[in-house]
Formats: structure tokens, C-alpha cells, sequence
């Protein structure tokens, strides 16, 4: 009987191994290049004055900036989505600003500020 054991033990031991090594399927990133500078990530805005700080990870960003009509800026901070052909767009803070939602960097920098 212990043969037989040691005989289960080992073909079992094998078949694991086997399917730890096998592909698994897993899903694809983005196929598009996301640009991640200040330009496109203000394109869509108006009466954007100076960036003071942005970044990218995968298709989201954070974004601080002053607006304005002129003699009055405002500080602001935005987190954004990248959407292919659409571009770069605002997302509500409110819906998105969750861990987990967002890249750890965005997250931070993009929920936690104005």
C-alpha cells in the first residue's frame, strides 16, 4: 500500500508542476500609446495658466494647475482618464477616488489635494 502512496504522491506532485507551468490566459494591456505630458493633459481644459504638477500611470493621471480668466487663478486638481481617440478627460473625483479604483500615484497625488 505504501507504493501505491508513494506512486500517487509523485504523479501528483508532477501534475502540479505541469500546471503551474503551463500559460494561463490573462487580460492584455492597452494597445495604445498614452501620452502623459502636461500639453495633452491640459488640451480639453480652458483658461489653464501654469501646470504645477502632473503624472501618468497606465491610462490615468493627476493633474495641478492654475485657472482663471486672468488677474484671479485658482488652484486646482484634477484626475484624469485617457481614452484612446477620445484623449485625455476630467473623471469626478468623487466617483473615482477609492483605493484600488486608481493607481496607487494618482490616488495620492490627484484625491487628496483641493
Amino acid at each position: 500500500m505504501g507504493v501505491w502512496r508513494a506512486a500517487a504522491a509523485v504523479v501528483l506532485v508532477a501534475a502540479l508542476g505541469w500546471a503551474s507551468a503551463a500559460p494561463t490566459a490573462r487580460a492584455s494591456a492597452p494597445v495604445f500609446a498614452v501620452p502623459c505630458t502636461a500639453g495633452a493633459l491640459i488640451a480639453h481644459l480652458r483658461h489653464v495658466h501654469d501646470v504645477a504638477n502632473y503624472g501618468c500611470e497606465g491610462s490615468w493621471a493627476f493633474l495641478w494647475a492654475d485657472v482663471g480668466p486672468g488677474s484671479v487663478d485658482v488652484g486646482v486638481t484634477e484626475v484624469e482618464h485617457y481614452e484612446g481617440a477620445r484623449g485625455w478627460h476630467v473623471v469626478a473625483r468623487l466617483a473615482v477616488c477609492r483605493r484600488g479604483v486608481l493607481p496607487a500615484v494618482v490616488y495620492e497625488r490627484g484625491c487628496f489635494s483641493n
